[in-house]
């Protein structure tokens, strides 16, 4: 993502590159989760991560290949995610 990034946005960013192999720079606000290889059984690890890690729960309907890094960050935001 962008260097301005806000916390959020970042902390998504370091989880989608430590743990998902993710190169940074694939990482954008309209990058899709299918996009930058994350299948069905990633996204739902994904969820997991941020459950365990973060304490941010999401469904597998609120996560989908089409969705976009962008659209997962304002979920994250939706659930209270400020860091």
């Amino acid at each position: 993502m962008t260097a301005d990034m806000t916390a959020v946005p970042r902390t998504l960013a370091h989880i989608l590159s430590s743990r998902f192999g993710v190169p940074e720079e694939e990482i954008t606000a309209d990058a899709t989760l299918r996009g930058l290889d994350l299948d069905s059984l990633a996204i739902a690890e994904l969820s997991l991560v941020l459950r365990d890690d973060l304490g941010v729960p999401c469904t597998d309907d609120e996560m989908r290949p089409q969705h976009t890094v962008g659209q997962l960050v304002q979920l994250l935001r939706s659930r209270g995610l400020s860091a």
